[in-house]
């Protein structure tokens, strides 16, 4: 195993050190030696395997940067069929498709995070999609991995039986339980996942769907680090907002956005500044954005993905690294 670098993309940076069972190298950068790009190689001879994909950004600052480069792997993750899910004891079977990334059956030793979405048909497949458009989940995912912005990751698309009653109160109470205590455990057991890690466990969706999020993240912090909560219609048939400001306040990380002046503007701007009077503070465990005209519909919530999925899990920047 090699490092080509901007630096000279003809010269070999060899390993620092090796881990004892050989299977990890170290490589070590010059510090103050400023941002540059790298590629894993390996190195048999003469001959030079490049890995695939994106270069990624590194820096000479301190601190470092887990790669798990792909030699064979494909560049693009894997969605599955529909899958039927443990039975809800008052709505029956659901369904979930699941999002694998692209170096998940290359990386048999790697445990990945997991990001829960609801409104499951609306995700991945224009076909599927009430609209007609899909939020596109997989080809994000695969450039956000790619450029190596977030940390490979596995998405659980769930498919609502009574979407109306299981995002709303009093019915998020029991879609809650079955997410945390049937569904959970089952994705924990069929995938690589890191079921003991909340930060790499995280929930997501819009409208209501970023409602019954937010209130997963709130009611069980130990289980969901974050929530993404796109479009909220924060204040309609949920206690959220008296939750805030009267409980203990949560460790988890909270994504709020909207389209304005329409399209919930008032309900997230209103759960943002409770959030912040609560001491979350912008950029570390809190953040709100209005996207100006932006309408309440799948294809305006696909092109601002990237925005919470990185927020939630993104890599560090080059300078923090």
């Amino acid at each position: 195993m090699v490092l080509r670098t901007s630096a000279d993309w003809d010269h070999d940076l060899q390993p620092a050190s090796w881990s004892a069972e050989g299977s990890t190298a170290e490589f070590r950068l010059p510090l103050g030696a400023g941002h540059w790009a790298a590629k894993p190689c390996l190195r048999a001879g003469n001959k030079l395997i490049w890995a695939t994909g994106y270069d990624v950004a590194l820096t000479g600052e301190s601190g470092g940067q887990d790669l798990y480069p792909q030699f064979v792997a494909p560049r693009q993750g894997t969605v599955s069929d529909r899958l039927e899910t443990p039975t809800h004891p008052a709505t029956g079977s659901h369904y979930m498709r699941v999002y694998l990334p692209p170096d998940y059956d290359a990386q048999p030793d790697q445990r990945y995070p997991t990001i829960y979405m609801q409104d499951g048909a609306n995700l991945f497949f224009p076909n599927e999609s009430y609209s007609g458009h899909a939020w596109a989940v997989q080809h994000t995912m695969d450039l956000l991995i790619a450029l190596g912005l977030v940390r490979p990751a596995i998405v659980i698309g769930v498919y609502p039986a009574a979407r109306m009653a299981e995002y709303t109160r009093p019915g998020y109470e029991d879609y809650g339980r079955w997410l945390v205590q049937e569904l959970k455990p089952a994705v924990d057991r069929m995938y690589r996942t890191l079921p003991a890690d909340p930060e790499s466990t995280v929930v997501m969706g819009s409208s209501l769907g970023g409602v019954v999020s937010f209130y997963l993240a709130w009611q069980w912090p130990e289980v969901f680090g974050g929530a993404a909560c796109l479009s909220p219609t924060f204040g309609w048939r949920d206690n959220l907002f008296a939750r805030v400001a009267r409980e203990a306040r949560r460790p988890g990380r909270f994504y709020v956005d909207s389209g304005g002046p329409g399209d919930n503007f008032l309900a997230a701007r209103n759960m943002h500044a409770a959030l912040e009077r609560r001491g979350y503070r912008a950029g570390r465990d809190l953040y709100y954005q209005s996207f100006r005209h932006a309408g309440h519909n799948e294809r305006d919530w696909a092109g601002r993905l990237h925005r919470p999925l990185q927020f939630l899990l993104g890599l560090p920047e080059p300078d923090s690294l």
